[in-house]
């Protein structure tokens, strides 16, 4: 057996290091080129985080004008099995819609959250959003969010659902406290509450009161919708809506801007009235158009959207 002499075992033993090095650095780069990036933020690989429905924090917060704050609760989800501990956090981005298609036409606060996240929990993040002064808008407009959004939080189960969707996003009146000459382009609209015509099919007569008990506009065709634009927009103040089912079935009603066509089907976030406790009662207002108990519905947000059965039901909105 052949035996390495003292300088050649020295030899052998660099040459070994520098082997080893080099695997080392090379296994490192092609982890970065590859695009691999270690896990950080989570204490296994099982973790996703998810927005859930935005809403608001007060819920008498009806609308907001624009250049002030309006305080809002985003539900965080993390679906997986596995904790989130941030090291340190993550960021939660949110944004406003001027319409359905959630884009970013302005950039509100951005949150910096270094929560911790159990598995299959949810955090409820709350916070003020500022208006921008400058949205001069009569209109609803959607709130929505990007959580982690500078991918802080890697090897996410699913990556692609970490922002909120037309469902989940907050529709919010805005109005331009500086316009005094401003009205509201409004769509009232009734529909089968779940996408699906209901048995019996009901017979709806839709119509529009001022807060003096003035018929504005009436309609009955089918499941009945009134649009006010341009030229019949709705100036501010209350308004009453009257649905007379006589063939009574289940519908719904959606009350909302006229640049925000879509009916999302919140099943579970609309009111219901129960067994039509909302009949015509002019005792006190000696007018059979004002109601005495009329179901308020905020214009915007999933509370805009009602479900019935009576034979009448009455539904008041306030316009600012």
């Amino acid at each position: 057996m052949r035996y390495l002499l003292p300088f050649q075992r020295k030899l052998f033993i660099i040459i070994s290091l520098s082997f080893i090095i080099f695997i080392i650095l090379n296994c490192s780069q092609s982890e970065s080129d590859s695009g691999i990036i270690p896990n950080n933020g989570s204490n296994g690989e099982l973790v996703d985080l998810h927005p859930g429905y935005l809403y608001l924090t007060n819920s008498a917060d009806t609308y907001v004008a624009d250049g002030t704050a309006v305080a809002i609760t985003l539900p965080i989800q993390n679906l997986g099995a596995d904790d989130i501990i941030p090291t340190p956090s993550f960021n939660v981005q949110f944004y406003i819609s001027e319409d359905e298609n959630l884009g970013m036409d302005h950039i509100l606060e951005e949150i910096s959250l270094g929560t911790t996240i159990s598995g299959n929990s949810t955090y409820n993040l709350v916070t003020n959003i500022t208006i921008p002064e400058d949205l001069a808008l009569n209109q609803c407009i959607y709130i929505w969010a990007d959580v982690d959004n500078s991918n802080l939080i890697s090897s996410e189960i699913d990556e692609g659902n970490n922002q909120s969707s037309i469902s989940s996003a907050l529709c919010l009146l805005v109005y331009d406290n500086e316009d005094a000459g401003r009205s509201y382009e409004m769509v009232f609209e009734t529909f089968p509450p779940t996408g699906v015509n209901p048995t019996p099919t009901p017979s709806l007569v839709l119509n529009i009161y001022d807060h003096l008990g003035n018929n504005i506009e009436m309609d009955w065709t089918g499941y009945p919708t009134i649009i006010r634009s341009a030229g019949t927009s709705l100036t501010p103040g209350t308004h009453y809506v009257k649905i007379e089912n006589f063939s009574v079935g289940a519908y719904g009603l959606s009350i909302r801007s006229f640049s925000i066509m879509p009916i999302p089907y919140f099943i579970n976030e609309q009111s219901s009235e129960g067994d039509d406790p909302y009949e015509i009662d002019d005792a006190d207002t000696g007018n059979d158009n004002i109601p005495d108990s009329p179901v308020s519905l905020r214009v915007g947000s999933a509370l805009n959207r009602y479900s019935g059965t009576g034979d009448i039901d009455w539904i008041e909105i306030v316009l600012p």
